[in-house]
């Protein structure tokens, strides 16, 4: 390898580990999605990890499964009657793990595209304001 490919790749390296957006910095585990018939709507469900010491948005969710996606929090009122807020964002903070589940923290797959059916899986794509975007699979079950 010549000495300015070298180099170059050098700079590129540093630049990552400068900007605290190493790539892997973050990830999802455990991502599971309701199954639903086409037409309807299903519920995407994940924990999201930032390994790194930079804070980061999760601004968006793409993908060819739903019409659209959005990112709701249930909150419970004060009569014990659970409603779903619409997240424009969601805070990742450094180091810490950002748990979507039943009840909390979901995007929502709205106007399938095709049955969820269990044992399939999907994927969709998080968008990050920092990260850019993380292909997520998920298999689609019975909660």
């Amino acid at each position: 390898m010549n000495t300015s490919k070298l180099n170059l790749i050098i700079v590129i390296v540093l630049l990552f580990v400068l900007s605290g957006c190493s790539p892997g910095a973050l990830s999802t585990s455990d991502a599971w999605v309701r199954p639903a018939s086409a037409g309807q709507n299903s519920a995407l469900y994940f924990v999201l990890s930032n390994d790194s010491s930079k804070d980061d948005v999760l601004t968006g969710v793409e993908g060819d499964i739903a019409a659209s996606f959005e990112t709701h929090e249930t909150m419970i009122d004060t009569n014990n009657v659970a409603s779903m807020h619409h997240m424009m964002a969601i805070e990742v903070p450094a180091n810490s793990k950002v748990t979507f589940e039943p009840g909390g923290l979901h995007v929502m797959l709205v106007e399938l595209n095709a049955d969820l059916v269990p044992g399939d899986s999907v994927s969709v794509t998080l968008q990050f304001e920092n990260h850019g975007d993380l292909l997520v699979v998920a298999e689609v079950r019975e909660p």
